[in-house]
């Protein structure tokens, strides 16, 4: 083939790569106008999400008191996990027998295994925020297990490093949160909560359908200091054991005192 006749295909291929390029740019382009219209009429194009796989991959090597490795074929296993290095079998949180049906037994190779604990007994009921012990048992490999006892020691769950920071929030541990489902306590000598408003706003706003002030605020000390209460009605509201039992310049109030229908402005202040 001649040079002449080169140069005109390597021309033709040059203005097709430029021209697909362009085509490639325009539709980026449509794509970052479009998605939000999409996005509203809910033609958005769905992404795929990675889905938590709650299985724990075990691995291990099965061999005979002479530690050589046992022969290859299915096996009959059962593994378990507790809250305790030398309880007793039955005290187990999870089980797993993975003996039942042939295709559910383990397969070993030169003694080598590979299980994924949870594809047969599912794990989701387990509480993972505690030690926990694994306890593996063999049946041998003939068509019906013949159990020999769980092998000892079991061993300790453990975590990988990201295991670390994914039991936080943006770098803050749990205890650092209230909890609605617990009791929030403390025992420092500091203030347990600070609100701080520099804005024009309220610090703390009240507003879910309260029917009595005991589902506003619980006092167990007998002294509340320094509160002051603004623009506030109480309305059949009834307080009892709240401040000293003895009224004087400095304890306003007696206990089972009752305030029906009042409304109290700039009232309640101490300290």
């Amino acid at each position: 083939m001649s040079l002449k006749r080169l140069v005109p295909i390597r021309r033709v291929v040059r203005h097709f790569s430029l021209l697909i390029e362009r085509v490639l740019v325009l539709v980026l382009l449509l794509n970052l106008a479009f998605s939000p219209i999409l996005s509203v009429l809910g033609l958005a194009i769905p992404t795929a999400e990675a889905v938590f796989n709650q299985q724990i991959n075990y691995q291990g090597k099965l061999t005979d008191s002479l530690n050589v490795s046992v022969s290859d074929g299915t096996y009959h296993m059962v593994f378990r996990l507790y809250t305790s290095a030398t309880s007793a079998t039955t005290t187990n949180i999870w089980e797993e027998d993975r003996s039942t049906a042939t295709g559910n037994r383990i397969t070993i190779t030169g003694g080598l295994f590979s299980v994924m604990l949870g594809s047969s007994t599912a794990l989701t009921g387990v509480n993972f925020n505690q030690p926990l012990y694994l306890g593996v048992e063999i049946g041998g490999g003939a068509g019906s297990p013949t159990w020999d006892g769980e092998m000892s020691p079991r061993k300790i769950l453990g975590a990988v490093p990201a295991a670390f920071e994914a039991q936080k929030l943006n770098g803050l541990n749990s205890t650092q949160f209230l909890r609605t489902d617990a009791t929030n306590s403390t025992s420092t000598a500091t203030s347990f909560i600070t609100l701080t408003q520099s804005g024009a706003g309220a610090a703390l706003s009240v507003t879910s359908g309260l029917t009595s002030l005991s589902t506003l605020l619980t006092v167990s000390s007998t002294t509340l200091q320094n509160f002051t209460g603004l623009n506030s009605t109480t309305t059949n509201a009834t307080t009892t054991t709240s401040f000293a039992t003895t009224a004087s310049s400095t304890n306003l109030f007696a206990s089972n005192a009752t305030l029906d229908t009042a409304t109290v402005t700039g009232a309640l202040t101490s300290g």
